[in-house]
């Protein structure tokens, strides 16, 4: 599974009425029919289950049908333990995993949710609702954390452009607090003042003027901050 990433595709989203397709990856069919069953006999079951007995069959599966989420167990043919987890996330980065495992390990569920599985569930401890709202919670999740990274890149982007716009303006811009200590300055600001940029930044603005003036400026940038932020 080296080499290219042929599952990276956009999300699924999930529509009103809309089927849920879940992949079970899981080499123990009886283990497969055992949840198949759960699964069938919920009220109100939005849940179509997808199987594969291998990670490697998934690159075809996913080729042919996209899913929604994916049910793990972590002892396959072709990997074993949280190599499974870490292996299936490189290859499926934006589909949600919850692990199903036959073993009731603390230590194995923290280290397979720090890995970034949604999840981890006991075979022998769950029934069909509790499998149903883990699904469901986990799809959200994932959701929300796709909007999350989308508005970073925005953010990003933005910063980004603020940057160039500060670093190339034509006139010199300095940013402070409010007590002075100069935070950031444009190239222009250095020309001015004949200072490099790490002077800069370790200088005072209201040492640019005498105690007079600065006692002036300091109080009209409080004042400004006053009326304008504080109620």
């Amino acid at each position: 599974m080296k080499g290219k990433n042929y599952l990276k595709k956009e999300p699924v989203r999930i529509v009103e009425d809309q089927k849920i397709k879940i992949l079970f990856i899981e080499d123990n069919r009886s283990d497969f029919r055992l949840i198949e069953e759960m699964i069938r006999q919920l009220r109100d079951n939005k849940l179509k289950v997808i199987h594969a007995e291998t990670l490697r069959e998934v690159i075809d599966i996913y080729r042919e049908k996209k899913y929604h989420l994916i049910l793990l167990d972590l002892s396959l043919p072709d990997t074993f333990g949280l190599k499974t987890v870490s292996t299936l996330l490189k290859e499926i980065p934006d589909i949600p995993i919850i692990v199903l495992s036959g073993t009731d390990n603390h230590l194995l569920a923290i280290e397979a949710v720090k890995l970034g599985a949604q999840d981890y569930l006991i075979k022998s401890k769950i029934d069909g609702e509790i499998l149903q709202k883990s699904i469901y919670y986990a799809i959200e999740r994932q959701h929300i954390n796709e909007k999350m990274k989308a508005l970073n890149k925005t953010l990003q982007a933005s910063e980004a452009k603020l940057t160039i716009l500060f670093e190339n303006a034509p006139y010199a811009i300095i940013l402070h607090n409010l007590e002075g200590k100069i935070k950031n300055a444009n190239k222009e600001a250095e020309k001015l003042l004949v200072y490099t940029h790490e002077e800069l930044l370790s200088s005072n603005l209201y040492d640019f003027f005498d105690i007079k003036d600065s006692s002036e400026i300091k109080s009209q940038i409080l004042n400004n901050i006053k009326k304008n932020y504080l109620f």
